[in-house]
C-alpha cells in the first residue's frame, strides 16, 4: 500500500491531466471495478470498518489468523483515517493491469507475501486542501467470481515479528491500539512492548 501527499504543482498536474472529475472512474475502468473503487472510497469516508473488511478478497482473508489479525487491524484503520480527506471527492487517476505484482511486489517480499496475485491496480487522489496538499491511496485488486477486491500482503512469520515492533511506536491515539486495550488484549503489546 502506498501513500503520498504531494505538492500544489505536481497534484495540478497529475489532475488536470487525468481530465477525471471527483468521484470519476478511469475510462478504462469495467462497472465491476468501478463499483469496487466507489465502495472502498465509501467505506472510508463514513468509516464503515465492517464495510471495509468485505472489500478484502477473499484469499486474504483466509489468511488472517490470529497471529497477523494486529496487523490487518492496523492496516484498516490506517485506510480509514483517510476518511475525511475523502469526503472532499476523489478523481481515480490510474487503473491499469499490472505486470509482475505491481507495487505490491515490491513490498519486502521476506516480510510479506499477496495471498492472490493482483491483476490491477488504482490510485484515487484527492482535491487540494487548504495547505496545497493532496492524498493519493494506490491499491491492488483481483477479480474472484465476476467481482472485484482488494489485495492485501499477508506477513510471514519474520513479517509479523518486525510490523509487530513497528506497532509499539505508534501513537497512542491510534485506533488498533485503542481496541486493543478495550478488548484487555495487551498480550502482544508486553511480549513486543516491555515496559
Amino acid at each position: 500500500m502506498q501513500h503520498a501527499r504531494r505538492s500544489a504543482k505536481a497534484a495540478a498536474v497529475v489532475m488536470s491531466s487525468s481530465g477525471l472529475g471527483a468521484g470519476a472512474a478511469a475510462p478504462e475502468a469495467n462497472a465491476a471495478q468501478r463499483a469496487l473503487i466507489a465502495r472502498y472510497a465509501g467505506a472510508l469516508t463514513v468509516q464503515d470498518e465492517a464495510g471495509l473488511r468485505k472489500l478484502f478478497h477473499p484469499a486474504v482473508l483466509d489468511c488472517i489468523s490470529p497471529e497477523n489479525l494486529d496487523f490487518f487491524d492496523f492496516i484498516v484503520a490506517k485506510d480509514l483515517s483517510y476518511g475525511p480527506e475523502l469526503r472532499a471527492g476523489y478523481t481515480v487517476v490510474r487503473l491499469a493491469p499490472v505486470a509482475g505484482g505491481g507495487a505490491a511486489a515490491g513490498l519486502m517480499p521476506e516480510l510479506l507475501k499477496a495471498p492472490v496475485a493482483p491483476t490491477h491496480e488504482f490510485q484515487i487522489d484527492t482535491p487540494l486542501d487548504e495547505n496545497n496538499h493532496s492524498l493519493s491511496v494506490i491499491r491492488a485488486i483481483a477479480p474472484f467470481k465476476g467481482a472485484w477486491f482488494l489485495v492485501i500482503a499477508c506477513p510471514h512469520r519474520r513479517g509479523r515479528r518486525i510490523l509487530s515492533r513497528a506497532s509499539c511506536r505508534r501513537r497512542p491515539d491510534d485506533r488498533v491500539a485503542s481496541r486493543r486495550r478495550a478488548r484487555r488484549d495487551v498480550t502482544l503489546d508486553r511480549v513486543f512492548c516491555p515496559l
